[in-house]
């Protein structure tokens, strides 16, 4: 059995492994959450279910009065106590399903601290690839929780990575993919929030309608596979029925083919991916050539070069591009910026610095700080 600790427990992937781990007691022992501001969730949802020792929450007044209330858990706040949790010496797997740049540090802390890392948060390895890979090694110690990057481990299994020929990252293509370029700056926030196949948090949705969660996704499969750039490509599939797939250089393709269910890929990450389902799973339809892939239109959805930009510099280019993403679709969700600024303010702050500085622990949280103060104040003065 293995304690685990399940950062970002009360959103969309760290619910439904909630869901999955009270029917995992044999082989998972929660023993501590983050849940933000989300206190009833972690009273009605959480306390319920599991014994826990370890609990971190957003602000310090409800840390003050939890702490009063459950006299037998061990309380933190804010991003100290997400650290604080990785720590916990009893704990073997910390399961980061935080959202945005606030999961990076955790991944991190929870890698030099001997954790295994299954990991939803994206801007770990887009920020900190390179500064998390020099800390794993040659170790296998990062479980994906992607629909995406799970269904390539599966596709790689008993493949010898010398025949591997091409990682192709499939995704719906949004709401906008067979949308006219020219119809691009008439799209309102309502649209945009309109996933066709699943649901997810409006941050999450965005960069899945400007394609920017596949440019991040790009850089994972890079960090993930230790592949170069120039064998992931993505396709389109509208019904999200085909996670993803690898060509060999013999002509096979292997694919990971289901319904879009995350419960499906958080599964199979809680079993370290020793399942033994099959690595075609050909369900609802029935013939190969009932799946339709398309190209990506990249002058109207430039964001996915960014992923290629990043693997190309190193350096600082991924907390840049997270950055300025975060801010830039934060601005749209409110109203200040169309849609299609959210590209121009992104490309007007990666011009605005040295992509190929080195990064490191040390300058990584004040210069994530400054980008987004960059990035702001460049939206503020329309200086984009």
């Amino acid at each position: 059995m293995k304690n685990i600790i399940v950062l970002g427990a009360s959103g969309s992937i760290g619910s439904q492994s909630i869901d999955l781990l009270i029917n995992l007691k044999r082989k998972f022992n929660l023993i501590g959450v983050s849940v933000g501001e989300n206190i009833d969730f972690l009273k009605t949802r959480i306390i319920p279910n599991f014994n826990l020792k370890y609990v971190c929450v957003k602000n310090e007044n409800d840390y003050l009065t939890l702490k009063e209330l459950y006299k037998d858990i061990k309380f933190f706040h804010g991003d100290n106590g997400l650290i604080s949790l990785t720590k916990v010496e009893e704990c073997d797997v910390i399961l980061n399903a935080l959202v945005g740049f606030i999961g990076v540090m955790p991944s991190i802390s929870a890698l030099k601290n001997n954790k295994k890392l299954f990991l939803a948060n994206k801007e770990s390895l887009v920020v900190a690839g390179e500064i998390i890979k020099k800390i794993v090694g040659r170790r296998k110690m990062i479980y994906p929780i992607d629909s995406e990057h799970a269904a390539i481990t599966k596709c790689l299994k008993n493949v010898n990575k010398k025949n591997l020929k091409t990682i192709y990252l499939t995704c719906s293509g949004g709401p906008f993919f067979f949308l006219s370029k020219k119809k691009f700056k008439d799209i309102k926030l309502k649209d945009a929030l309109n996933h066709p196949t699943y649901k997810m948090g409006k941050k999450i949705t965005i960069d899945s309608s400007t394609l920017m969660n596949k440019a991040f996704e790009i850089i994972e499969a890079h960090y993930l596979f230790n592949v170069g750039a120039k064998k992931i490509k993505v396709k389109v599939d509208k019904k999200s029925y085909v996670h993803s797939f690898i060509e060999l250089k013999n002509g096979d393709f292997k694919l990971s083919v289901g319904k879009p269910d995350m419960h499906i890929q958080i599964a199979d990450c809680l079993s370290f991916f020793k399942t033994k389902n099959k690595e075609f799973k050909d369900t609802e339809i029935n013939t190969l050539s009932n799946y339709k892939f398309y190209e990506v239109d990249k002058n109207k959805f430039p964001c996915l070069k960014y992923g290629y930009l990043v693997i190309k510099n190193k350096g600082i280019s991924g907390l840049v591009l997270n950055a300025a993403n975060e801010i830039a679709v934060e601005a749209f969700l409110y109203g200040l910026i169309s849609y299609v600024d959210i590209n121009r303010i992104i490309g007007k702050i990666l011009t605005m610095y040295n992509l190929k500085e080195e990064l490191n622990e040390k300058n990584l949280v004040k210069l994530n700080q400054k980008v987004r103060i960059d990035t702001s104040n460049l939206i503020k003065n329309k200086e984009f």
